[in-house]
C-alpha cells in the first residue's frame, strides 16, 4: 500500500467518524431546541454530515470490490471532495457565527445566552454547537488536505506522460516512473550484391559485341 493509499483511508475512517458525531450532535440539538425553533445551522451541518457518509462509505466498498469503478476516479474523487470539504467550511463558519452569538465572554466566565425552556437544555446546547464546531472544521481539513494531495500527486504523475485521471489510486498509475521514448532503428537499405562472372568467355562474351558473318552472293 503506497502512502497515498494510506493517506486515503484515514481520511475515510476519520471522516466517516467525526461526520457520524456532527450528525447526533446536530440531531440531538435540533431535538433540544424544537423542531420549530431550532437553530438554522443545524439542518447545513446535518445534512453535509449525512451526504459524507452516504458517499465515502460506498467509494471504499465500490473500491475494494471492483476494479476500475467510477467512484474510484482520482478526477471524481477531487472534484466530490472539493463539493464536500467546500460544503463542511460553510457549515463549520455558520456554526462558529453562531456560537459567537449565544457565548458571551468575560474575565471571569463564559456564559451562554441561549434562551431554552430549561437551563440544563441550554447548557447542553452550547456545549453542542461547540462540539459541531470543532468537528466540522476537522472534517473540512482532512477533506481538504486530502484533496490536494491527490490533485499534486495526479499533476506530477501527468507530467511523468502517464494518464491518471481515470485510474484508482490503489491501481499504482499514479507512481510509475516517467516513460521513455525508445527511438526507432533506422532501417538501412540491402546491400548490393556484385554479380561475378562464372568463366572467362562469359566475360568476352558480355564484353566484345557480336556481329554476324557477311553474306555471300
Amino acid at each position: 500500500m503506497h502512502w497515498v493509499s494510506t493517506i486515503r483511508l484515514i481520511t475515510f475512517v476519520l471522516a466517516t467518524l467525526f461526520s457520524i458525531i456532527v450528525v447526533a450532535l446536530s440531531a440531538d440539538l435540533i431535538a433540544l431546541t424544537g423542531p420549530f425553533n431550532y437553530l438554522t445551522f443545524s439542518p447545513l451541518t446535518l445534512s453535509t454530515g449525512l451526504l459524507t457518509i452516504l458517499t465515502i462509505i460506498p467509494m471504499f466498498i465500490v473500491d475494494l470490490c471492483g476494479q476500475g469503478a467510477f467512484f474510484s476516479y482520482t478526477i471524481v474523487e477531487i472534484v466530490w471532495f472539493s463539493i464536500l470539504w467546500s460544503l463542511w467550511l460553510s457549515a463549520g463558519s455558520y456554526a462558529a457565527w453562531t456560537d459567537s452569538l449565544y457565548t458571551k465572554n468575560s474575565s471571569t466566565l463564559t456564559r451562554c445566552t441561549l434562551t431554552l425552556n430549561n437551563m440544563a437544555n441550554v447548557l447542553q446546547a452550547c456545549s453542542e454547537i461547540k462540539a459541531i464546531t470543532a468537528f466540522s472544521f476537522l472534517v473540512w481539513i482532512l477533506l481538504m488536505a486530502y484533496t490536494f494531495i491527490l490533485l499534486g500527486v495526479c499533476i506530477r504523475a501527468h507530467g511523468r506522460g502517464h494518464s491518471p485521471w481515470t485510474k484508482a489510486v490503489r491501481d499504482g498509475a499514479l507512481f510509475l516512473p516517467a516513460e521513455i521514448a525508445v527511438a526507432s532503428p533506422v532501417q538501412e537499405p540491402p546491400p548490393m550484391i556484385a554479380v561475378q562472372p562464372s568463366s572467362p568467355q562469359q566475360t568476352l562474351s558480355s564484353t566484345i559485341p557480336y556481329s554476324s558473318p557477311p553474306q555471300t552472293m
